[in-house]
C-alpha cells in the first residue's frame, strides 16, 4: 500500500510525463500507465475502508456494555478517523481520473 505522498509523486510524474508526450504512442502508454495506477489507487481505497469497517464492527461489539451515547460517540470517531484516513487518497483519485479525462 502506498502512502498518499507516493501517489501525488507519481501522479505528478505522470502529469509532467502528459505535457512531453505529443504522439499518440506515448499518450497511449501513458494512458496505460495512468490506469493502472488509478487500478491501485481504488484498491488501497477499498482496502482502508475494509480496515475501518471491521475495526469499528470490532469496537463497537465489544462496547455491548456501554450506553447509546458511549456507542454513539465511538461510531462517530471512527467515522472521523476514516475520512481522515481517507480523504487524501479520494482527492488523488479525483486528481487522477480528471487526467486521464485529459488524456482521452
Amino acid at each position: 500500500m502506498k502512502t498518499p505522498a507516493q501517489y501525488e509523486h507519481d501522479i505528478n510524474d505522470l502529469a509532467g510525463r502528459l505535457k512531453d508526450a505529443p504522439d499518440a504512442k506515448n499518450k497511449a502508454s501513458l494512458l496505460t500507465a495512468m490506469l493502472q495506477l488509478e487500478g491501485q489507487l481504488v484498491m488501497d481505497i477499498r482496502s482502508l475502508s475494509t480496515q475501518f469497517r471491521s475495526r469499528a464492527v470490532s469496537q463497537i461489539a465489544s462496547a455491548t456494555s456501554k450506553t447509546g451515547k458511549d456507542k454513539a460517540s465511538i461510531e462517530h470517531r471512527l467515522s472521523g478517523e476514516q475520512h481522515t484516513r481517507l480523504d487524501p487518497y479520494e482527492k488523488l483519485l479525483e486528481k487522477l481520473k480528471a487526467l486521464i479525462a485529459e488524456l482521452k
